[in-house]
């Protein structure tokens, strides 16, 4: 088994797993406080961009949005500790060569 399989095995709740391997082109969620989606919303986008795919995140406000690409640039640096990012600021990233991650709240006028 993979180092990454292994993590993601031990890591991840059964709820998230079946989120994860879904299919379907758009996923819709109506979550509650402190159940670890953000965490692993935060998981996928960073495994994605690092191979390649793109993706955006809506948060409730500013600083959730600005948590989940922190969480987001922490795994890509875990995951790959040589990826380098051709745009990184409060919004995106972008990791070179490969896919890019936007994280924006839902209202811009919240905190």
């Amino acid at each position: 088994m993979s180092a990454f399989a292994d993590f993601y095995r031990r890591t991840f709740y059964p709820y998230q797993k079946q989120f994860f391997e879904s299919k379907s082109q758009f996923r819709i969620v109506n979550k509650a406080r402190q159940i670890g989606f953000s965490w692993g919303i935060a998981h996928e986008m960073a495994f994605g961009a690092l191979c390649g795919r793109d993706s955006i995140a809506g948060s409730t406000g500013l600083r959730a949005s600005q948590k989940l690409l922190a969480q987001v640039r922490r795994f890509i640096t875990a995951y790959e500790p040589r990826a380098r990012f051709d745009v990184d600021n409060t919004t995106q990233l972008t990791v070179r060569g490969a896919g890019t991650v936007v994280s924006v709240p839902a209202n811009p006028s919240t905190i």
